[in-house]
């Protein structure tokens, strides 16, 4: 009697295993993998930018702290600077809208992400670096706090 019992818990074990929980299972991950590419790629995609804007910075440190004449036009790598800055102030922005709102909360939580108020702030900053390295009354203290908040709003090192 306790053999049969057993054969039939096995058989109803086995039955659900192969024919309920993996199914179960496999849909499970099938879900998951199809949700991470609609966040993988544009997470990526504003990691790339954050890079790209730290790059910028850290390599237009000469074109954004050049001496010039108020009289004197802005110099083609300040107008290049310029132009690049706007561009990746429309990138920072656009990437960061672009990443899911149900995946907004995890990736703050590893650290991923920035919340929206500080990428609002650095997307400011961008603004306000690039109108300061093309003007003719350009304020070195206020471009250097600029510089500052930048980096500590993204996360960056600038």
């Amino acid at each position: 009697m306790r053999s049969m019992i057993l054969g039939q818990f096995y058989e109803v074990l086995s039955f659900s295993i192969k024919d309920v929980l993996f199914p179960a299972f496999t849909f499970l991950l099938g879900l998951i993998g199809g949700i991470s590419q609609h966040v993988q790629k544009p997470l990526g995609d504003y990691r790339k930018t954050l890079t790209d804007i730290s790059e910028l910075m850290l390599r237009s440190v000469l074109v954004l702290y050049e001496k010039r004449e108020k009289t004197e036009p802005a110099s083609d790598a300040a107008k290049k600077f310029h132009n690049d800055l706007r561009i990746l102030h429309a990138r920072l922005v656009a990437s960061s809208n672009a990443i899911p709102q149900f995946a907004r909360p995890v990736l703050r939580v590893l650290g991923l992400l920035r919340s929206r108020k500080q990428i609002n702030e650095g997307a400011k900053m961008l603004i306000g670096i690039s109108n300061q390295a093309i003007s003719p009354d350009k304020d070195l203290r206020h471009l250097h706090e600029l510089s500052n908040t930048l980096g500590k709003a993204l996360g960056i090192a600038v």
